[in-house]
């Protein structure tokens, strides 16, 4: 049975569990140079995981739930001093999702679970000991640049424009 991806189109769409097609995604990393699988199963399962992935996030995102059933379209969503239209998925977003994508057609786990045995490594060569941390204890975990660069503004980093005030040493 195929994957069915929903897209959320800024409508309240009912179960969607995307914020874009399969087509959409393959054409955002087609033009940045990037290759996703011929198995669009394989890209509609990334998308979900992508999708989960955002939702995970929606604790620090700006304004409010416009419907129930996703983290976006939001109310009070303000980038660079430009409010987001409440009936819109901020393009932003779908980098984001795109870049997630991208990162487990690379193979990278966007929400790994950890277990402590499979990375406390214990090496002893003659007098010299090597050991490495639980990566559960010191919170480890993949480190998405794209990700979280183009989810920052969202999060309200970029919420106004500011009052900046250039500083000279003399």
């Amino acid at each position: 049975m195929p994957i069915v991806v929903i897209v959320e189109d800024g409508t309240g769409v009912a179960d969607a569990n995307s914020y874009m097609s399969v087509e959409t995604v393959r054409q955002y990393a087609a033009n940045r140079g990037f290759t996703l699988s011929v198995d669009d199963d394989v890209v509609s399962a990334q998308l979900i995981r992508g999708f989960d992935y955002i939702e995970t996030k929606e604790c620090e995102f700006q304004g409010e739930r416009v419907y129930a059933e996703s983290a976006f379209p939001r109310i009070g969503v303000v980038i660079n001093g430009v409010e987001i239209a409440e009936d819109s998925i901020p393009n932003l977003l779908l980098a984001a999702q795109s870049q997630l994508v991208i990162a487990q057609s690379n193979g990278i786990d966007i929400m790994p679970n950890f277990v402590a045995g499979d990375y406390v490594v214990k090496e002893k060569v003659g007098p010299l000991e090597t050991t490495f941390a639980d990566p559960v204890l010191v919170g480890m975990g993949p480190k998405l640049g794209a990700v979280d660069a183009a989810l920052a503004p969202l999060f309200g980093r970029c919420a106004s424009p500011g009052i900046g005030l250039r500083t000279v040493r003399v």
